[in-house]
Parts: C-alpha cells; structure tokens; sequence
C-alpha cells in the first residue's frame, strides 16, 4: 500500500511538470503516465518523454529525465 501510495504522488508532481513545461511551446492533446514516467503528443504530433526511464521513455538511454525530452514526430497514440 505504501508503495501505491509513493506511485500516486509520483504521477501527481510529473502530471504538474506537464504544464509547466509542455504549455511554454505549445499545447498537448494526448498525457499518459506510467508508474515513474509521463508521455506526452502535443498539438503538433511530436512525442515528449520524462522520468526515472529504466529503458521505458523510449529514447535509448536508462538515464533519467527530469526535463521533457523529444523522441520522435508523427504520433497520434501513446500508451504507458
């Protein structure tokens, strides 16, 4: 219970991260959050990611992302 607890208060900082940092360029029409990580498309279709990133952002790396990092353009979709 702990643990779900930690996660949840987790998802709710990187969710209010979102705002913050997705909104000074632009818009987004699409946020999901894993257990330590946020996926975001924005208005514009390209993919941002952050978080501890244990290899689940999807930039080829296992370092953590405090920052959104762009990974790829074109997306309508995401999942986490």
């Amino acid at each position: 219970m702990k643990t779900a607890k930690i996660t949840f208060f987790l998802i709710i900082a990187l969710f209010t991260v979102v705002s913050a940092e997705v909104q000074k360029t632009g818009g987004y029409k699409a946020v999901k959050a894993g257990s330590s990580h946020v996926m975001v498309i924005k208005n514009d279709g390209s993919l941002w990611a952050w978080g501890t990133n244990a290899g689940q952002i999807g930039d080829g790396t296992k370092q953590y992302r405090q920052s959104p990092v762009k990974i790829m353009e074109g997306v309508r979709f995401v999942s986490a």
